[in-house]
């Protein structure tokens, strides 16, 4: 965040139960507090960040200093500072995913012995980007191997990489326009962050050919990574064929099976 002088004053002010705050706040809006939890419906949108903003500072009660935003990989991050005690994160947290955010990283200040907090959101949800997409007609998508037999049986099915943060299911590709290093270096990424005891270093590269996969599929942008789409849909195997495989582990192409 920018950094902004605050006066001792008012950084002891603004330090307090957030969960008792927004208990207090009454009803209406994308979410109430009651006992200390917030209560909310799954969003089905992301809102703006005029939007989103206003929702959380009229709950909690926060200062204009407690929010900012930064550029994201295809898009803007929000960002809030707060008091990092009692169940203060939590509660931001569960806000932000009401209003149709996703927590992407955490902060940590100390400033007179008080302990603060930031989170970084992306958007739950994107804009539809699909005629972007299908400019280059093709799209990407890196899987393990153990995975390929039933690919090429069943296709592409959306699920959630993050059982923490809450994200919809989804499928994961790589724009139609990268490089062949820079797919290279996608899929060493995801070889040295994957910690399934199934991970061998085996990685299978798939293209995506978007003209035959469903009329109604919407292609969104990873709001974490410049190269990336998401889809919600289903991709068939008629669509899906394998590129190349690759062992990271040992640094060798490979015979995909």
């Amino acid at each position: 965040m920018t950094a902004v002088v605050i006066p001792v004053e008012e950084l002891e002010k603004q330090y307090v139960d957030l969960s008792h705050i927004v208990s207090e706040s009454g009803y209406g809006g994308k979410f109430l507090g009651y006992r200390g939890r917030i209560i909310a419906e799954d969003a089905t949108k992301t809102l703006s960040i005029d939007e989103t903003r206003r929702q959380i500072q009229k709950k909690f009660k926060l200062k204009d200093w407690q929010f900012a935003t930064e550029d994201g990989e295809n898009g803007l991050n929000f960002i809030i500072l707060y008091p990092g005690i009692f169940r203060n994160t939590k509660v931001i947290q569960k806000a932000m995913n009401a209003c149709g955010w996703s927590l992407a990283k955490k902060g940590t200040i100390v400033k007179d012995k008080m302990l603060w907090k930031s989170m970084s959101f992306d958007p739950l949800y994107q804009d539809d980007v699909s005629n972007e997409a299908k400019k280059f007609k093709y799209a990407f998508h890196w899987s393990p191997m153990h995975n390929y037999d039933s690919i090429m049986r069943d296709g592409l099915v959306s699920k959630s990489q993050n059982k923490m943060f809450k994200y919809p299911d989804r499928i994961h590709l790589i724009k139609g326009n990268t490089t062949k290093n820079e797919l290279f270096y996608i899929g060493a990424q995801l070889y040295e962050m994957n910690k399934g005891f199934k991970n061998n270093g085996k990685y299978v590269l798939f293209t995506i050919d978007l003209s035959k996969c469903p009329k109604d599929m919407e292609v969104y942008y990873d709001p974490k990574y410049e190269y990336g789409y998401y889809v919600d849909k289903p991709i068939p195997i008629s669509a899906i064929t394998p590129w190349f495989a690759y062992d990271f582990k040992n640094d060798k192409p490979v015979q995909a099976k």
